[in-house]
């Protein structure tokens, strides 16, 4: 079945099944509200919904869309909207889901007799009951929540790691400039040239490329380069950090990293390794996350 003439209850249900191959988890644990935190999606399993979800829709699936979303209805809606897919049919799910939850925690016909009047507690297998398992995911929920609390990760995705993406933009965009790439001038349309670095640079260079198109700056038509109509970072990337370190000091050691260790080298080349080194000990050393997992 093509992604384009599924239903919404199709899709509904493709859906949960990716994300069910990707996280793990069995289908019915996948609930239309439950949160993506509590799925277990972060940037990376996000990068890896958005290439199977690319992959079945034929559609590019952006990875930050899918963060942003609440939960997973939000992710279905998501693709609704680039698959241009009604939303009517997806509520009509809710009678098939909530079955679906019920026969998940409904005794079967050999257990009726122990397990009938305490559903919850039925056993997910002849040893350990469904209850047991619940309490010790809560258990572990609770404290690895307030872990991400006390170490002053609990906004992170939503509101440090944007600003955090705006600030690498920024850096990316004046050292391309420094390069002979001026990304901010170009208007759109404009074909921009590559930067020069070294071979052994070359994933690294395609990350960057990536992450600029990723918001949107450039457009990749074979192997050129293409500026868009999106607007670079309207601030440097100096008064980004600024910014950043008053608004978010838990999370200086990630911003302190100074434009010259963003800026080119001599001969062209991005001092990529002096960055990474002062990154790692700064996370090991600095973050209230490392202080309270220690």
């Amino acid at each position: 079945m093509l992604a384009q003439k599924a239903t919404s209850g199709d899709l509904l249900e493709k859906v949960r099944e990716i994300f069910s191959v990707v996280t793990g988890l069995d289908a019915d644990e996948v609930e239309d509200d439950s949160d993506l935190d509590e799925l277990g999606i972060d940037p990376i399993l996000a990068k890896e919904l958005a290439r199977k979800l690319s992959a079945f829709s034929g559609r590019r699936v952006e990875s930050s869309q899918i963060l942003g979303s609440e939960n997973f209805i939000g992710v279905v809606h998501y693709m609704q909207s680039i698959l241009d897919i009604g939303t009517e049919t997806t509520s009509g799910n809710d009678k098939e889901t909530s079955s679906r939850k019920q026969a998940h925690i409904e005794p079967t016909a050999n257990q009726a007799g122990t397990d009938a009047k305490d559903p919850k507690s039925a056993a997910v297998n002849d040893i350990l009951p469904a209850s047991v398992i619940r309490d010790a995911f809560s258990s572990t929920k609770k404290i690895t929540d307030e872990l991400i609390v006390d170490g002053h990760m609990g906004n992170y995705c939503r509101e440090v790691m944007p600003r955090s993406t705006e600030l690498c933009i920024a850096y990316l965009v004046e050292a391309f400039e420094q390069l002979g790439c001026d990304i901010q001038s170009a208007k759109p349309g404009d074909k921009l040239k590559r930067v020069p670095y070294l071979p052994k640079y070359d994933k690294f260079m395609e990350l960057f490329y990536e992450l600029l198109r990723e918001q949107a700056l450039i457009e990749m038509d074979g192997s050129e380069i293409v500026r868009t109509a999106q607007n670079c970072p309207a601030k440097s990337a100096a008064k980004l950090v600024e910014d950043l370190l008053q608004d978010e000091p838990s999370h200086a050691p990630e911003m302190e990293s100074h434009s010259s260790s963003a800026q080119p080298k001599a001969g062209n080349v991005f001092r990529i390794s002096m960055l990474c080194l002062q990154l790692i000990a700064s996370g090991y050393s600095r973050l209230p996350i490392s202080w309270n997992s220690s």
